[in-house]
């Protein structure tokens, strides 16, 4: 999956949107009309990144007997983890 398509399927996820395009020199998604509009960057913007996750319902944590970060969503029961 392309970084295009992790942006704009976690958008729509998240209700964020109109999506107008993806700057692929900035790695974002214009958002908004095109008179109006505001650049999406939740890669290099720690609060738009928190904001999808809260968005999402996501609970992050860091696990620290293991090293790893474990994700899984409120409700449903699946946690998956990284190294």
């Amino acid at each position: 999956m392309t970084n295009q398509q992790l942006l704009e399927r976690a958008a729509r996820a998240a209700g964020i949107g109109p999506v107008l395009c993806y700057e692929t020199a900035r790695n974002c998604l214009r958002i908004g009309d095109r008179k109006h509009y505001r650049l999406w960057r939740p890669f290099d913007d720690d609060g738009e990144a928190l904001a999808l996750a809260v968005a999402l319902q996501l609970d992050i944590e860091w696990l620290t007997n293991m090293q790893c970060v474990a994700v899984g969503r409120r409700g449903v029961g699946v946690t998956i983890a990284w190294l």
